[in-house]
This record gives structure tokens, sequence and C-alpha cells, in this order.
């Protein structure tokens, strides 16, 4: 992608959780401009990510489980 095309794209970006994509539209023209150009100065890509997985697919080892901690006990009702 040249730079035209991402500052378009990441414009109207929409991904994924947990890819926060608010946070990328919501950047102005020149902070994505900076963005590009740092990550083309990281050099060549390395491998794909993983395709999409719809819910309630199972997963192929190594990955990512996103865990909310149990709620807390309720306390005794007083009286």
């Amino acid at each position: 992608m040249d730079e035209a095309e991402w500052l378009r794209y990441t414009a109207t970006l929409h991904a994924r959780p947990p890819m926060p994509d608010f946070n990328v539209r919501a950047m102005s023209e020149s902070d994505r401009r900076a963005l590009y150009r740092f990550i083309r100065a990281l050099g060549p890509a390395g491998e794909p990510a993983p395709a999409y997985l719809p819910p309630g697919t199972e997963a192929p080892l190594p990955y990512v489980k996103w865990m909310l901690p149990a709620p807390p006990a309720a306390a005794p009702a007083a009286g």
C-alpha cells in the first residue's frame, strides 16, 4: 500500500477486536502519515497474521485468551 492508499484506508478503518480502530480513525492525517512512515521504516513484513476464525471455532495454539476476572463475592445482607 502506498502512502495515499494508507491514508484513505485508515480514515475509514473498521477492524476486528482487539484493534482500537476508532483511535486510528480519530488520528489526524499528519499522525496517520507518521505511523505509515514508521511502519515502512521497520523493513520487510514478516509472516501474515492467522486468518479470522468465526465465534465458536477452536483456534490452534498458541493464542491469547482474554479472560475477565470473576466478580467479587456479594457481601452478606445486613439485618
